[in-house]
């Protein structure tokens, strides 16, 4: 589990740079502070279960909290993640994207 001071209030707003991929939408905005904070989506039309879509959200979060340090600071990021993660690595897909959008320290 995410620090509270890493985790996205929820009155964060949709709105900032948007980011496609083929697994997950990420929305972008800065924040102004020197910390980055993360938020998470798992919609209904992923898996009905509730189960099943935390345990998507908690490997997706796992692999942002073992590689913190290296993601740039000052940052709001709110991941939608999408059908079909459950079959990929996310992890490579995620820093790799990042990196391209240099988020990445």
């Amino acid at each position: 589990m995410f620090k509270k001071k890493y985790r996205l209030p929820k009155d964060f707003l949709r709105e900032g740079r948007t980011i496609n991929s083929p697994i997950y939408t990420l929305k972008l905005k800065e924040n102004g502070k020197m910390l980055s904070r993360f938020g998470f989506i798992v919609s209904k039309r992923i898996d009905k279960r509730a189960t099943f879509r935390n345990r998507i959200k908690r490997k997706f979060r796992n692999c942002i909290e073992q590689r913190i340090e290296e993601i740039e600071k000052g940052y709001d990021f709110l991941f939608i993640l999408k059908r079909g993660i459950e079959n990929s690595n996310y992890c490579e897909v995620l820093f790799s994207q990042l990196a391209k959008e240099n988020l990445l320290k």
